[in-house]
């Protein structure tokens, strides 16, 4: 998604928590000025890079367990702690939230049902809205 997107924004940011596939990234965007790539666990390190980001943000959530060639941190999906850490940034309500792969959101292997992030999403983003696209859960601002 990185190299997808590289030429769209001024900035981008990917927490990768496999040191070697971090370690890759790195390697692969070296030359690549506005791409900053994290090795952590993004329920940790996304809390950090929030504190330095000084506008709203387009996030794309999709640092989760996949088996072959990605790594299983503390849980297999950090979303929650994600959403959270994103909920409390100051310019939240603006900010776009994309999560990849919404059929695993069925309330197991660390994934919220459906209904369950609705809600959490009135309660804590009531800025903002929800609905699917394709694969994607889609976490828009009303306005």
């Amino acid at each position: 998604m990185v190299s997808a997107m590289r030429f769209f924004f001024s900035l981008l940011y990917s927490i990768e928590l496999d040191p070697k596939l971090a370690e890759n990234a790195k390697v692969q965007f070296r030359k690549e000025s506005n791409i900053n790539i994290t090795e952590g666990d993004s329920s940790i390190q996304l809390p950090k890079l929030l504190s330095t980001l000084s506008e709203p943000a387009l996030f794309w959530l999709d640092g989760h367990y996949s088996g072959a060639n990605t790594a299983l941190g503390d849980k297999q999906s950090p979303v929650m702690e994600e959403l959270e850490a994103i909920a409390l940034h100051k310019h939240r309500s603006k900010s776009i939230i994309l999560i990849d792969d919404a059929r695993l959101f069925n309330g197991t292997n660390d994934y919220p049902k459906l209904e369950t992030l609705r809600k959490w999403v009135d309660q804590h983003l009531p800025t903002h809205t929800i609905h699917l696209e394709y694969d994607v859960i889609c976490i828009l601002p009303k306005n």
